[in-house]
């Protein structure tokens, strides 16, 4: 559970670390990002699988388990997983403390999506904590919505 008084210190550390945003691309980084869009739902639906048959669960079965698990819902899942919709961090963040993830582990899935988790953001700060805990989904939820300021829906 991460405290009032370290998340002041986050979100200090934040403000005072922000750079100024680059808006130009190269071509080497523009091929990487279209490798990373290919490459992250692959790695979501492995995760997936392992989950699976680590439960002892088919796949289809194994959605319901992911949106309990994860609170992510099942229509979302397969959407990312397909590639129809973008992997966003929040997904991410859900993801990995949902099926208490190693930090290793998540960090290869955040790595293709904005680098890996950083103590300097306040959410990926939250998120390192309840991967290291291994905390309730739902009280993440409860303090990313608290501490970030935005609702993690379903």
């Amino acid at each position: 559970m991460v405290t009032k008084e370290e998340m002041k210190n986050v979100i200090a550390n934040a403000e005072k670390a922000q750079e100024k945003p680059v808006f130009s691309v190269t071509p080497e980084e523009m091929r990487q990002f279209k490798k990373n869009a290919y490459e992250l739902p692959d790695l979501i639906m492995n995760k997936k699988r392992q989950n699976d048959k680590k439960c002892g669960i088919t796949w289809t079965a194994g959605f319901g388990i992911i949106e309990e698990m994860c609170q992510i819902s099942e229509t979302n899942m397969k959407r990312t997983i397909n590639g129809t919709i973008r992997v966003t961090r929040t997904f991410l963040y859900k993801f990995t403390i949902g099926l208490h993830m190693s930090l290793d582990e998540a960090n290869e899935l955040f790595a293709l999506c904005g680098g890996p988790l950083r103590e300097t953001d306040p959410a990926d700060y939250i998120c390192i904590n309840y991967l290291e805990t291994k905390d309730d989904i739902h009280k993440f939820i409860e303090q990313y919505e608290q501490y970030v300021g935005k609702k993690l829906t379903r």
